[in-house]
């Protein structure tokens, strides 16, 4: 009994019906298929299956850090820029303050976006805000 992996191409022989890739990158996604075959003339084709590379996120440019005279009626805007260089483009985006995950109220806008805004800022925003990206 042999099998074979496809990619479009016969991409791995295997006497055991295992199929394993090494070092993943976008140039390993696609549709895998295996043919089996015993003796050259009984040939069996699996169903397939779908493999999509998604590339951890990485920042481009990181938010400022910003010292503030308690005024309460300006704002400030936290931005964060980053890609995972898929086409689509599609990272959520999700901001914290001191541990816990911000929401967004009447003054604090964009709690799940790339940019948060904090309103009428007070000295009950002082705290460590950052952002994780998926």
């Amino acid at each position: 009994r042999r099998v074979h992996g496809y990619n479009g191409n016969s991409i791995h022989k295997s006497l055991n019906g295992l199929l394993k890739l090494s070092y993943i990158t976008n140039s390993r996604e696609g549709t895998y298929y295996a043919i089996i075959s015993q003796d050259g003339s009984l040939t069996v084709q699996s169903s397939s299956v779908t493999l999509t590379v998604r590339q951890t996120p990485f920042i481009i440019s990181q938010p400022s850090s910003l010292t503030y005279a308690d005024q309460g009626d300006s704002s400030y805007s936290f931005l964060i820029q980053a890609t995972n260089n898929i086409e689509d483009g599609t990272l959520s985006y999700k901001w914290y303050k001191n541990g816990v995950a911000s929401v967004d109220t009447a003054y604090i806008i964009g709690s799940l976006s790339q940019n948060l805004t904090l309103y009428q800022i007070t000295s009950t925003f002082a705290g460590t805000y950052y952002c994780i990206i998926k």
